[in-house]
């Protein structure tokens, strides 16, 4: 179950959809044509009951050196013509869904907000997918 301290089942989720720096490479999904697809990570995060919670794919937040779960892949479907730009990607895990959840003790320091260290609470199968196009 993901946490929720005061359980309001309405909650404001930030989605962290990082698309640089991932271990394949530094592949644009611009770059991407009809069919092919790129590995990146992604994290879905929120705060509560004075932690941040991340849940994460293709993620190493612990910095350990060692991934905490799998990737997911943005795969371009349209246009269906390899030679024009991608236009719409859809985002999926790329294996069976499985994703990290790590949480961060939050402090405030001269008013800002500061992340204490990564506690790993859990792995979770959360497949879904994601579309997104160009506007």
């Amino acid at each position: 179950m993901v946490p929720f301290a005061d359980g309001n089942p309405r909650q404001c989720v930030n989605v962290l959809q990082p698309m640089h720096a991932y271990p394949t490479g530094d592949l644009p999904i611009a770059s991407l044509r009809y069919g092919q697809s790129v590995a990146k990570l992604t994290r879905f995060a929120w705060d509560d009951g004075g932690y941040r919670y991340r849940i994460g794919y293709g993620t190493d937040m612990d910095m350990n050196g060692v991934m905490d779960s799998p990737s997911v892949r943005v795969t371009c479907i349209a246009p269906a013509l390899s030679t024009a730009p991608c236009a719409t990607w859809v985002l999926t895990p790329s294996t069976d869904g499985t994703a990290a959840l790590f949480r961060f003790k939050l402090s405030t320091k001269r008013g800002t907000v500061q992340e204490g260290s990564p506690e790993f609470v859990g792995t979770f199968v959360l497949p879904f997918a994601q579309t997104f196009a160009r506007k």
